[in-house]
């Protein structure tokens, strides 16, 4: 799956804790919290793995 529906559903997935998107020739994702740096990524399959790693590693912390 690629372009906006994929884009979609990364966000329905991960829209809470990172900001995803696709400038066209990468995909890209941001912590929301502000920690580490924008990553990036060949497609949106690989993208998914780089945010769940990142997550596993560092969890997002809750802000109250």
């Amino acid at each position: 799956m690629d372009g906006p529906l994929a884009l979609d559903l990364l966000g329905q997935v991960w829209g809470d804790a990172y900001d995803v998107g696709c400038d066209g020739r990468a995909w890209w994702c941001r912590r929301k919290d502000g920690v580490g740096t924008t990553h990036t990524a060949a497609s949106p399959s690989e993208l998914h793995k780089v945010i769940a790693d990142d997550h596993a590693f560092l969890p997002m912390r809750r802000v109250s």
